[in-house]
């Protein structure tokens, strides 16, 4: 299987674990929805279920991802190692970026894939950023992604969805030995 292919299987165990229904083109990728309603990022869990409600295995309205992927030219990111992740900004201005791992997790009253930032920061014009995510290093069903935007999202900030957001698809490799 090409690494791609791979990507999109695990991401669909992923998502069948969560119950989703991701509808498949004739190519075999997955048909990703836009979002509708809110134009805010998925947040983070809650942690615990509501007492009084019991928990579905599906959040409705809830799509996942829960913004429109794509790329900017210029914009990279790739899989070196199961541990480690390269953005590369060929372009002439600062982008802000935000790593992240998408895992089932469980809301106030359903299942879901949640969104665990593992980093975020500038990426300079002409740069590389290495960015490790060792808790998933050992998970490759774990769908990471690489967001963008162009302005810091500063302490109490709430984010509009980003300008260009992609799956990373992970490498099986293990880390060289440091």
């Amino acid at each position: 299987m090409r690494a791609s292919a791979v990507s999109v299987a695990l991401l669909m165990l992923v998502l069948g674990a969560c119950a989703a229904k991701v509808p498949i083109d004739a190519s075999g990728g997955a048909i990703v929805p836009s979002v509708v309603g809110s134009p805010s990022v998925v947040p983070t869990s809650s942690g615990h279920a509501s007492p009084s409600a019991a928990p579905s295995t599906s959040c409705p309205g809830r799509s996942w991802p829960p913004y429109r992927l794509g790329s900017i030219p210029g914009l990279a990111a790739s899989s070196r190692d199961r541990a480690t992740i390269e953005i590369t900004n060929r372009t002439d201005r600062t982008y802000y970026y935000r790593v992240a791992g998408w895992q089932p997790d469980q809301f106030e009253t359903c299942r879901a894939l949640g969104e665990e930032a593992v980093e975020e920061g500038p990426i300079a014009a002409g740069s590389t950023m290495r960015v490790m995510i060792g808790a998933f290093a050992d998970r490759l069903e774990v769908p990471i992604t690489v967001a963008f935007w162009t302005e810091p999202c500063r302490e109490g900030c709430q984010r509009d969805a980003p300008i260009a957001a992609m799956v990373v698809a992970r490498s099986p490799l293990e880390p060289a030995a440091s």
